[in-house]
């Protein structure tokens, strides 16, 4: 087995006919997209926490609004 030679088996043969025999610069590529991933997963979770936070102030903000204004008796005065 030459050093460019990985076998996804992690054993020292070249594995069965069905393994993949993958280079170093392949398995890197590999890491470094197991990693894009993870992060990218990361940044999703924190992107969903940060607009539903927004999301709630938003609301809470109208729904005080509304209620401090009184906004149905109003407009049944105005009539």
């Amino acid at each position: 087995m030459t050093l460019a030679t990985q076998v996804t088996t992690g054993k020292g043969g070249r594995g069965t006919p069905g393994n993949l025999c993958l280079q170093p610069r392949v398995w890197t590529f590999d890491n470094q997209n197991a990693e894009r991933v993870r992060k990218l997963a990361l940044q999703r979770r924190n992107n969903v926490i940060v607009g539903s936070l927004i999301g709630l102030g938003v609301l809470s903000i109208y729904g005080y609004s509304i209620y401090s204004v009184k906004q149905e008796k109003f407009l049944d005065e105005l009539e």
